[in-house]
């Protein structure tokens, strides 16, 4: 890093506080722009985090839906399995 130029008179001109100025406002900006991306994915994180354990709780339902079909399929597979005596009567 070079080492800084003495102040100059001109530093002190209405170009120098000009471009101060603009620099301070693009700064501003900058900073602006990253708290607002910051604040945007904080919102994303927790909207993402409440539609997992929405998710995750539909898994769940999902999971006990099945073992309860599942059982009632093998239960009902299981009564085919077996010979079904039909009475006639003529």
């Amino acid at each position: 890093m070079s080492p800084r130029k003495p102040a100059k008179e001109s530093e002190n001109s209405n170009e120098y506080l000009a471009k101060r100025s603009r620099n301070n406002e693009a700064v501003r900006r900058s900073r602006e722009k990253a708290r607002q991306k910051a604040k945007e994915t904080h919102e994303r994180v927790s909207s993402l985090k409440q539609e997992n354990e929405m998710l995750e709780q539909r898994i769940k339902l999902l999971t006990r839906e099945l073992s309860t079909l599942k059982d009632i399929f093998l239960a009902h597979a299981g009564e085919q399995s077996q010979p079904i005596l039909l009475s006639r009567h003529f």
